[in-house]
Formats: C-alpha cells, sequence, structure tokens
C-alpha cells in the first residue's frame, strides 16, 4: 500500500507539471497558428485565441446578437476554424454615432497604432444579398475592396479574372458565389441577378484619365506626359464621356433608392472612416470602431501608386471635351441630388481636388 501511494504521489510530482507545460506549449502553437490563418483579428495583445472567462461571455454575446440577424457574417476559416473576432476597445455590432477620424483618434490615442493587416478572407457560409459593386472604370473599385475586405475579413467577388488582384488577396473568377461574397465588383450595366447595388462615382475627368493610366501601366505605376499627347489618349476620352454617365445613369434607373448605396470617391479619400461606416451599415455588417479605427490604418492595401503623376487633370483635356464632359458631369450630378435628395451631393463633393468646373 505504501508503495503503492509513493509511486502516485512521483507520478504527481513527476509528471503532472510536464503535461501541463506540453498543453501551455500547444496552446502557445494554436495561438501561433490562428494569426497566421488569420482568424485572431485586431487584437492589441496578439494571443486572444485562449479566451479569459470575461472575453467569452462578451463573444458569445456578439454571436447571439449576429445569429438573430439571420446572416452569419464570418463564416468558417480555411480549415474549419470559427472567424470570429474579440474586439478590443470600445465595440459594439452596430452603431448609429457616425464616427470621425478624428473621434477614433482620441478613444484609440493610448494604444497601439499598429493592427494586423488580414491576408485571409472567408466566404459567408449563408446566403448574402446579392449585392453589385458598380463603377466606371478607373473610380477606386479596387480600394473599395479592400477596405471592405479589411473591414469585415470576408471576400469581395468580381466577375473579371484578374490574377494581380486574386494574387493580392481579392476574389476574382467568383461569378458562382455572388450571394457567398460582400460585394460584386462589375463595370458594365449588367442589373440581372442582383439585390442590390453599392455605387462608386468618380468625377470623371480624373476616373478617365485613371482609367486610361490604368490600362497602359497597370495598377501601381504613373503614366508620364508623352501618352496624354498621342491620338490613342484623345480617343479614350471621346469613347469614355459616355460610358461614365451611361454607368451611373444605368444603376440609378434600375434600382429603387433603398437598394442603391452611392459612395462619392472623392468623400471616401476625405472621410475614409464615415464613408467606410456608411456602407457597412448599408451592407449589414458590424460596425466598431475599433474595425473603423484598424481599416483605416490599413488603408493603404497594396494597390497604392508607387509614384504620383506630376500632370495636372486640366492640362491634359481639349478644350472641347472639356465642355462635353462639364455638361454630363452635371447631368449626372442633378440626378444624384435628386435620387438622395438626403445626401446633398454637389458638384464640390467630386471635385475636391480638381479645378475643372
Amino acid at each position: 500500500m505504501g508503495l503503492r501511494r509513493f509511486i502516485a504521489t512521483t507520478f504527481v510530482i513527476l509528471f503532472v507539471p510536464t503535461l501541463i507545460l506540453f498543453r501551455h506549449i500547444d496552446q502557445v502553437h494554436e495561438q501561433k497558428r490562428l494569426r497566421d490563418s488569420g482568424t485572431t483579428q485586431w487584437s492589441e495583445k496578439r494571443g486572444d485565441s485562449v479566451l479569459e472567462p470575461s472575453l467569452k461571455l462578451h463573444l458569445e454575446a456578439r454571436r447571439r446578437v449576429i445569429r438573430s440577424s439571420g446572416i452569419n457574417i464570418y463564416g468558417r476559416g480555411s480549415e474549419g476554424n470559427s472567424a470570429d473576432t474579440v474586439v478590443n476597445g470600445p465595440s459594439h455590432v452596430s452603431s448609429k454615432k457616425r464616427y470621425t477620424l478624428e473621434d477614433l483618434r482620441k478613444l484609440f490615442r493610448h494604444q497601439s497604432k499598429k493592427c494586423p493587416f488580414r491576408t485571409k478572407f472567408n466566404f459567408s457560409e449563408v446566403p448574402l444579398p446579392k449585392t453589385a459593386l458598380a463603377s466606371f472604370p478607373g473610380s477606386g473599385n479596387t480600394w473599395l475592396r479592400h477596405l471592405l475586405q479589411q473591414a469585415t475579413g470576408l471576400y469581395t467577388g468580381s466577375i473579371y479574372c484578374d490574377d494581380t488582384l486574386q494574387n493580392a488577396g481579392l476574389g476574382e473568377c467568383l461569378t458562382n458565389l455572388t450571394d457567398r461574397v460582400l460585394v460584386e465588383k462589375v463595370h458594365e450595366p449588367n442589373y440581372r441577378g442582383y439585390d442590390r447595388v453599392v455605387l462608386l462615382v468618380r468625377n470623371p475627368f480624373d476616373a478617365i484619365r485613371s482609367f486610361f493610366n490604368y490600362k497602359f501601366a497597370g495598377h501601381k505605376k504613373a503614366l508620364d506626359r508623352v501618352p496624354y499627347q498621342s491620338k490613342v489618349w484623345f480617343s479614350h476620352v471621346d469613347e469614355s464621356i459616355l460610358d461614365w454617365k451611361n454607368t451611373v445613369v444605368g444603376w440609378l434607373q434600375h434600382f429603387p433608392s433603398k437598394d442603391i448605396h452611392v459612395i462619392s470617391y472623392e468623400n471616401l479619400l476625405h472621410d475614409t472612416v464615415g464613408e467606410l461606416q456608411d456602407a457597412l451599415t448599408f451592407l449589414g455588417m458590424p460596425v466598431s470602431p475599433r474595425i473603423l479605427w484598424c481599416t483605416f490604418l490599413n488603408r493603404h492595401g497594396r494597390f497604392k501608386r508607387l509614384k504620383k503623376a506630376a500632370l495636372s487633370t486640366e492640362s491634359l483635356y481639349p478644350a472641347g471635351a472639356k465642355t462635353v464632359i462639364s455638361a454630363h458631369f452635371l447631368e449626372v450630378v442633378e440626378l444624384l441630388r435628386n435620387s438622395f435628395p438626403q445626401r446633398q451631393f454637389t458638384v464640390q463633393n467630386f471635385m475636391q481636388k480638381s479645378s475643372l468646373i
């Protein structure tokens, strides 16, 4: 009897601490694996995967609210791990307050100014409303998709197949998953099959130029003056004038205003936080100060142009083209103003960087 007790005591003293140590090591490896897979996001202390009881209660409360909406906005990770997150700092599922960058700087002034950059994204496990992200090419579609993916952890889709964007983490060639992605990129007036639309509008002078730049220099480089003095540029301008107008007008006329959310690219540029919050609210996604703050800190993504073109937009357009573009531009702004009187769209909203009008 004494021998058995001695053996049992020795086992407890020698082996139990070892088992506890191995368990701790396993937890550390699990935290690292979750961080690498992108399933722990935006925590000041990386390693929140092993949750304290109070954090578990907080997370479960968030899950109950999300489940009650009937939509699983997170989905599952690629290995079946839940992509729910613990959000540090002020947070809630939605907010009636429209935050400004100054608000967020005050809220997080004593916290780190670094947030993990999302590199892993999920598809929704349940169907979402089929949402087009429509724009004329060169209007900032790629940047807005980056912001939405960083804010939600969900893929955005596209009816196109751009290998460069796909390699950077954006969803391409996903036309069979329209209801499993947050939004689907489309430039053509292809209205069928969509339940609603996020319409991104950029002033035509900058959009037409940006589209030309993309066609001949790709996503990140900027052209010098020479190509803008060629017949190719003038032909591009002539072809694009009506295309820009028809893109905006077409989508506005095919959906009721309640199913359209218009984003001015210029407003998104100057008020990224507020415009992103409005877009997430329209899409039914959770909004919190932390989500907005981290998305803002990681706002540039991988497609910020390596250098800014030194040419002024005003110097590139012939006088006749300026007149025609301005006339169509004013028509579109008037249509936006009449369709969304509460938004108070003006020409100045779209011309914050240009002096052409």
